[in-house]
């Protein structure tokens, strides 16, 4: 089991980018932060 109070905040942001920027094959080989993105751009005006 992992303490995270003596992992960094950085560390833990660089992991999660990785996560977000990593194809998915359930997402049809996009990655999850594209879909995201997607998913909000049409509501910016």
């Amino acid at each position: 089991q992992t303490d995270f109070r003596n992992i960094s905040d950085r560390e833990i942001r660089r992991v999660q980018d990785e996560l977000n920027h990593r194809p998915r094959k359930t997402l049809g080989y996009e990655t999850p932060s594209v879909l995201f993105l997607n998913l909000f751009q049409p509501l910016v005006p």
